[in-house]
Order: structure tokens, then sequence, then C-alpha cells
């Protein structure tokens, strides 16, 4: 449950990132989201103007990449969020999602709710 809610919080802070930072349109022209957030099976890290090779640290932490430990997330998920804090399904944030994205870290369920990037 802490790993869930310690995402949960660290999904809300990146849309909080784009939402208060312009992207660097001099790295990738058509980048269109300041902030993102990889997530694969076993961690995830913050990268910043479309590139995920700029990873970003969280505040307190001392590496850029957060492991889950013990639990595995499914399915793995990149999601940037664009200067209106929608949740994107590309790295520049050109596509807005469609669908909420529904996550699983061990027995919790995460959602990113579409349109809104809301995560209850």
């Amino acid at each position: 449950r802490v790993k869930a809610d310690t995402l949960k919080g660290h999904i809300r802070y990146v849309q909080m990132r784009a939402m208060n930072t312009d992207a660097d349109k001099s790295i990738i022209a058509a980048c269109n989201a300041s902030f993102g957030i990889s997530m694969s099976a076993n961690s995830y890290f913050m990268f910043k103007n479309c590139d995920k090779n700029l990873k970003v640290l969280f505040p307190g932490q001392e590496t850029a990449e957060i492991p889950f430990g013990n639990a595995a997330l499914s399915p793995a998920s990149d999601v940037t969020f664009d200067h209106w804090g929608r949740p994107c399904s590309d790295l520049n944030g050109l596509t807005l999602r469609n669908t909420d994205t529904n996550l699983t870290l061990g027995t919790e369920s995460i959602r990113i709710t579409k349109n809104t990037g809301f995560v209850p």
C-alpha cells in the first residue's frame, strides 16, 4: 500500500511540474510535454522535455529511479502531461489519452483519469 501511495503522489507531482513548466523545444521541436513518468514492472522515474534520457530526481530522493521492491507494476506505461495537466500517450505530449490509465501495483489499483489526469 505504501508503494502505491508513493507512486500516486509522484504521478501527481509530475503532473504539477508539467502544468508549471514550459517544455524546452530547443531539444525536441515537437515536444509539448515538459514532464512525464516512465513506469516499468520493477521501477519508475520522472523525465523532462520528452526525453526519457533526461531523468529528474523526485524531491527527497537520491537516485532518479525508484524501485518497487517486491511488488510489480502492470502494465508498464509511459505517461506525459501537457501544460493543462492532461495525460498523453506519447512522449511528445501530443496525443491525449482517450481512456483512463489503469495500473496494478501488487494488489493495489492506480488510475490516471483521462482528460484531467486526476489520480484518486
